[in-house]
């Protein structure tokens, strides 16, 4: 008789279990359990927990120095935060390039922070995003280190016409997370500062992550990098900015 090994499938309250997939990118594979979060309709995956090297002591100031990071599990949203999706919760639609399936933008830190409040998910802290972002891979961008194919992976000056693009039309990275560099900006939940200071505690901005549609070529070869930090004022809008939507749970 040959026995079955069962597989333990984790369950979240307010998501519905729907699959595991396999994705490859940068040299890293990795089987992902997959979730729909019901009340949004957001896919998301299970982004497990693990410790990661934050930063890059070869990048610019604020990405210096380099840092271990332990994190637990958490879920990710698979894609930037939709129009379509903003809109059923939210009082109107900010963004300046309009379509349903179009990365919602022209939202500023506070605007997000409300989405998330309505809809029981959270902004990603910056360690979460990172790890996220880079699925394993210590290399310069997240599907390795040539910067020449970013446009398999990026929307950014040289594909994107200079607009914002429906979301999940590039690859993946290994968690499945698509557009996690290019298209738009992706609000954090932590206040900007550097890594080996207390300044974050006094800081008067929020952190961004993950670039926009109109980074130049110029740019590019550190702009799209796995550790890019930018900020801006948590009341500050622009066409550049938006969300990706996290939920960490206390226990699994």
């Amino acid at each position: 008789m040959f026995w079955k090994k069962k597989i333990r499938i984790l369950t979240f309250e307010g998501f519905e279990y729907l699959r595991k997939e396999k994705y490859s990118c940068g040299g890293q594979t990795h089987v992902v359990d997959e979730y729909c979060h019901i009340k949004t309709g957001l896919e998301f995956a299970l982004i497990p927990a693990g410790s990661f090297t934050m930063g890059n002591d070869r990048g610019f100031h604020d990405e210096k120095p380099a840092h271990e990071v332990t994190l637990d599990s958490f879920l990710m949203a698979k894609t930037q935060v939709t129009q379509k999706v903003w809109k059923k919760f939210m009082p109107n639609n900010p963004s300046n390039f309009e379509g349903s399936d179009l990365p919602v933008e022209y939202v500023s830190w506070y605007d997000a922070q409300e989405f998330t409040q309505k809809v029981g998910l959270e902004l990603p802290i910056e360690a979460q995003w990172e790890y996220s972002c880079r699925a394993g891979t210590v290399t310069k961008y997240y599907w390795g280190d040539n910067g020449d194919i970013a446009d398999k992976f990026a929307w950014y000056e040289n594909n994107s016409s200079d607009e914002t693009h429906p979301v999940g039309q590039k690859k993946p990275n290994a968690f499945g997370l698509h557009d996690v560099i290019g298209n738009v900006w992706e609000w954090c939940r932590d206040w900007y500062g550097q890594y080996n200071s207390n300044l974050q505690f006094n800081s008067t901005t929020k952190v961004l992550r993950g670039c926009s549609f109109n980074e130049n070529l110029t740019f590019l070869h550190s702009a799209l990098n796995s550790a890019q930090r930018y900020f801006d004022s948590p009341d500050f809008k622009s066409n550049l900015n938006g969300l990706r939507v996290s939920k960490s749970f206390s226990t699994y």
